[in-house]
């Protein structure tokens, strides 16, 4: 099967399935379109870096959103054994491009795009425009699934894909 098929069939589905294809990340309002997630992260602006520690002190908490394009599921309540115990109901498992990007909401002081892989240590809360007020959290996933999941051709990726559960 080459790309070009893969792409082919990949569109196809989804529109026979009513579901659109990865979205533009703002809409003409600044809103999150369906087929987007909003990510808040937390950074700390000013303060000083402590020499001995490498702790910023003093500094403002300062929390920060945007939104991201995806394809999402959410996982339903199954009566079977699920191959891969570390997917749970109520679990979202989100399709992104392979260099997925943040675009930052407006009125934050801080405009443009972020890279995803760049908000990993700082705590990245993800909400369906849908449902707001619940929050999910990046999950870790086994070997076995985390291989499954990391598709690439000729070692370029081509898809990037998240386990997200609620946040407590």
């Amino acid at each position: 099967m080459n790309l070009s098929y893969l792409k082919y069939a990949s569109a196809k589905l989804l529109a026979r399935e009513g579901r659109l294809p990865l979205t533009a990340a703002l809409d003409g309002a600044g809103q999150a379109p369906d087929g987007a997630l909003t990510v808040y992260w937390r950074v700390i602006t000013g303060g000083t870096i402590e020499p001995v520690t490498g702790a910023q002190i003093n500094g403002t908490e300062v929390q920060l959103h945007g939104t991201l394009p995806a394809l999402v599921v959410e996982e339903q309540a199954k009566s079977v054994l699920r191959q891969f115990q570390e997917i749970l109901a109520g679990d979202l498992i989100v399709d992104l491009a392979p260099d997925a990007v943040v675009t930052l909401g407006p009125g934050q002081g801080q405009s443009g795009v972020v890279p995803l892989r760049s908000l990993a240590l700082l705590g990245p809360r993800f909400e369906l425009p849908a449902n707001p007020g619940v929050l999910y959290a990046p999950a870790t996933v086994g070997e076995k699934l985390g291989a499954l999941w990391s598709v690439s051709v000729q070692g370029v990726p081509v898809s990037n894909t998240l386990l997200l559960r609620r946040s407590t």
